[in-house]
């Protein structure tokens, strides 16, 4: 690592170009295996972090983690916005953005380069714990993560539960590939370091950036699978907008919600290996003439340790559906998370089935949607909670059970 130093300073001394810096010590790292290779199974690319040299040693430091995503995609039309692959690297896109130079010292790390479809727990879990770690070290004041958009709302509120730090982390992407006339992935990176580097997003939980827009991690949802105007808080509201190289906050004060940080200091979550798997937890779909099949199926043959229902209204489900939900938690000890498959709205308690449908498993989900419900139960069946202690977390994302 000493040697390292020295060639940084040799070459800031040359007053060699950014983009030939990069290069050199991109090289130098893989060719001298100064790269992390920390194994996960459904990671497969191996890891190599590059230091982006800075003139003025005293702007604030931050860390990029890429993952892949759109913003690291091309494809083959400048007007096409649909085909693309994942073929792009952090380098590509930081080499597009010497204006980063302007606002901080970056070290960037291409964790792993995926769609974000394909994203899992371990995906999830592995990026918390090196985020974790660079903070840890003291070395960085903030924290970037270039995401796909598709899944980037459930690595965000991941995130927020799982981490307890005051440094700004700041997830962004795009909605436009690398080669469409109207890419947005450069303009959207350069906005979320800024944010990412700046004082005022100090304390505030995990954000996210995207066109001009400042979200808070807990409630960002993707509204559109096309527009970029597609991350919204529509009922909760936007944190900030960035406009003409300032950020302008609508909440001055730094705000963190009841469940930020909740899991933050969990030692199961250091201790899960790249063979664990977070607990099986299904959302299941409400619609007309429901099969409730479907819900033996899943109890039956993939090992579920817990469920939430999508479901239609304010989280009704088919009195046969929950005449089942119910004898399979009171058999099994299953909590189930009644959730809706409408964009905004909440599922009260009082929207629990009631009477002879009545079971002690059943929890509302608030103004949680499915995907978020699922991680908030994961990480609470990790932990080894009672049904009474996971009805009691829901209460604070209002709702919560009857306990």
């Amino acid at each position: 690592m000493i040697f390292l130093n020295l060639v940084l300073v040799t070459l800031q001394l040359l007053g060699l170009s950014n983009a030939v810096k990069f290069d050199f010590i991109n090289d130098f790292l893989n060719f001298n295996h100064f790269y992390k290779n920390t194994f996960y199974e459904a990671v497969t690319q191996e890891e190599t972090a590059v230091v982006q040299l800075n003139e003025n040693w005293r702007f604030p430091s931050i860390k990029i983690f890429a993952t892949g995503g759109t913003i690291a995609s091309s494809g083959d039309s400048s007007t096409s916005n649909a085909g693309y692959s994942v073929n792009l690297t952090i380098n590509d896109l930081v080499d597009n953005i010497p204006e980063l130079s302007n606002l901080a010292t970056v070290a960037f790390q291409q964790i792993y380069n995926v769609g974000s479809n394909e994203i899992t727990s371990l995906h999830t879990l592995k990026l918390r714990n090196e985020i974790l770690s660079s903070l840890k070290s003291g070395e960085y004041h903030g924290i970037v993560v270039t995401h796909g958009t598709d899944t980037l709302e459930e690595t965000a509120f991941f995130l927020e539960l799982t981490l307890d730090v005051k440094e700004p982390i700041c997830l962004t992407g795009s909605m436009r590939p690398r080669t469409s006339i109207s890419y947005d992935g450069l303009m959207n990176l350069y906005t979320s370091v800024l944010v990412a580097s700046h004082e005022s997003a100090v304390n505030r939980g995990v954000l996210v950036s995207l066109n001009d827009r400042i979200i808070s991690g807990i409630y960002a949802t993707k509204s559109n699978s096309n527009s970029l105007d597609t991350f919204k808080n529509d009922e909760q509201g936007t944190l900030g907008m960035f406009v003409d190289n300032q950020i302008n906050w609508f909440i001055s004060q730094p705000f963190k919600h009841r469940i930020a940080g909740l899991f933050a200091g969990s030692r199961r979550l250091l201790e899960i290996e790249h063979s664990f798997e977070m607990p099986e937890v299904l959302i299941l779909f409400g619609y007309q003439s429901l099969n409730v099949e479907l819900i033996e199926l899943a109890v039956n043959h993939l090992n579920v340790k817990g469920i939430v229902l999508a479901g239609t209204g304010s989280g009704s489900w088919t009195d046969h559906g929950n005449m089942v939900l119910k004898r399979l938690s009171d058999t099994l000890g299953l909590p189930v998370i009644y959730s809706t498959r409408n964009a905004n709205g909440i599922v009260p308690v009082g929207n629990l089935p009631n009477g002879k449908y009545k079971f002690q498993g059943a929890i509302a989900g608030g103004y949680l949607n499915p995907q978020k419900a699922r991680i908030l139960l994961q990480l609470c069946l990790i932990e080894g909670y009672s049904h009474e202690r996971i009805s009691e977390i829901f209460k604070l994302v209002y709702g919560g059970s009857r306990f």
